[in-house]
């Protein structure tokens, strides 16, 4: 396969998914307070640590995953509480 067909194969997949939600997406939106990033990159940051090899990129995605959904969560207690 050559780097262009991997593109255009890539930008059909994006295409056809391209209205598709992540359930990480979906939790955050319906204000759950946890996601499954513990799970991808959290797993793959305690990994890397055993190894002594730094992740920083996947260190800081797990930290605003994990902001953003806490945000959110917040958010939507304050709102059923003051809805009530």
């Amino acid at each position: 396969m050559t780097v262009g067909q991997a593109a255009k194969e890539v930008w059909e997949v994006i295409e056809k998914t391209r209205k598709n939600r992540s359930s990480m997406f979906q939790d955050v939106a319906a204000g759950k307070p946890d996601t499954e990033i513990d799970y991808i990159n959290g797993y793959i940051v305690r990994q890397a640590s055993k190894y002594g090899i730094d992740v920083p990129t996947n260190k800081v995605i797990v930290d605003l995953i994990k902001m953003k959904s806490q945000a959110a969560y917040a958010a939507a207690v304050a709102a059923r509480s003051s809805s009530s």
